[in-house]
């Protein structure tokens, strides 16, 4: 593969077992490039030593030497770091197959801070410096020896931290895209980051595809995605889910999101009652429902579910305000206690999922009502069923900074 050398050049700290040029022309021959390019500031030294070096790099004709550019502002960090990206990116054009080596040893601070990042920009993956034996402060002529720092790690590693920000906010997918130029840096970062945003939409099965990986967070993980796969649709596992759903979203400011999950949970667990008292979804038929022992049927209730029945070969779906009225007297606290009619303040507050998207409108919803909503859920919840607390717990998504924080210390 051909590499392509790209030095600044500057004027240096002259010393007495020192020789700027010489350095840089020992940095090349250790590197022994198909093609070097010599960039120094706009300072006639500079160009003095970027000459010295072409000069002594002469005996050597299979090394192609290029001095036809320099910064032209060499205590500009700025413009420093635009020129120096705008030669980096025209290489690239110019011989994709070429592998780009920067040394930015030598110039200015300016020039070599500048140079650095624009490597990181185009994210390089060998950035170079001159090292060795030091006298006097700067490097020995002779005893150079070369040090490789990669633009495209440090780059990958700012991917990374934005990952983190992401992923703690609930914007698993732009994660995701942002890790994916990096995957054999932070594997299972991004498998978190697939993982969890699978899981996030209830694709249990699609998620733990995605959950590979050896760490304790991801392993953990599997646990708890294979026993919400092999869950019912109408169960406990279920259920805590969905409610994690709605915690999360809330706490990511997507209220609408939350209301509408407590709405669907909450019909979730009226037809998980009416299965434990024998009557699953698919025996939604009128006699069942109206010569069940346990349920509670007023002459309204019974009208509304004959109708509803009448000439009918199929299931009838019950709508949520029914499922309810029916399990009422059946100790069931969402019937009795949360929701006992349609006046009560915490119906009242589901309902306004009907105004927005998820229903029939796009208003939007004050938090604090959902906030209160959901903490009357909870309790009322963990009242019917008293292993709800520690399944809603477990259910909870890892905590996702050290997975990330571990393989950026590896980069």
């Amino acid at each position: 593969m051909e590499i392509t050398y790209i030095c600044t050049i500057g004027t240096g700290t002259a010393g007495a077992n020192s020789c700027l040029a010489q350095g840089v022309v020992n940095a090349v021959r250790l590197r022994n490039p198909q093609t070097c390019i010599l960039v120094p500031s706009s300072s006639e030294a500079s160009h003095a030593i970027a000459e010295m070096i072409e000069m002594e790099l002469s005996d050597t004709p299979a090394i192609q030497i290029h001095r036809d550019r320099c910064l032209s502002q060499h205590d500009n960090l700025r413009q420093c770091r635009k020129e120096m990206r705008d030669l980096l990116r025209e290489l690239k054009q110019r011989d994709p197959e070429s592998t780009l080596v920067l040394n930015p040893t030598s110039g200015t601070k300016q020039m070599t801070t500048g140079a650095v990042l624009a490597g990181v920009d185009e994210g390089l993956e060998n950035i170079e410096y001159i090292t060795g034996e030091r006298v006097d402060g700067v490097v020995r002529t002779g005893s150079e020896t070369i040090t490789v720092i990669s633009g495209r790690h440090i780059q990958g590693e700012a991917a990374a931290r934005q990952a983190r920000h992401l992923l703690n906010h609930g914007a698993y997918q732009g994660a995701e895209l942002i890790l994916h130029p990096y995957l054999d840096l932070f594997p299972e970062s991004h498998a978190l980051s697939v993982t969890l945003g699978y899981w996030h939409r209830f694709a249990y099965t699609k998620a733990l595809n995605a959950a590979k990986g050896n760490s304790p967070c991801l392993r953990a993980i599997r646990q708890q995605l294979q026993r919400l796969r092999d869950s019912d649709s109408l169960s406990l596992e279920r259920a805590a889910d969905m409610l994690q759903f709605s915690r999360r979203s809330l706490d990511f400011g997507q209220v609408e999101e939350a209301l509408a999950a407590l709405y669907r949970l909450v019909e979730l667990l009226a037809k998980l009652r009416l299965q434990e008292l024998g009557i699953p979804p698919q025996d939604y038929y009128v006699e069942n429902l109206l010569h069940h022992p346990s349920l509670s049927i007023d002459h309204v209730l019974k009208a509304k579910i004959q109708f509803m029945g009448n000439n009918s070969t199929q299931p009838i779906l019950l709508g949520l305000r029914m499922s309810l009225d029916l399990l009422k007297n059946t100790h069931f606290t969402l019937s009795n206690d949360l929701f006992p009619d349609n006046q009560c303040q915490a119906w009242q507050i589901l309902q306004e999922r009907n105004q927005t998207r998820y229903g029939h409108g796009n208003s939007f919803v004050d938090k604090r009502h959902v906030d209160l909503l959901f903490a009357k859920l909870i309790s009322a919840i963990q009242s019917q069923w008293p292993a709800f607390e520690k399944l809603y717990n477990a259910l909870a998504f890892p905590a996702m900074n050290p997975i990330i924080d571990e393989e950026i210390d590896h980069v």
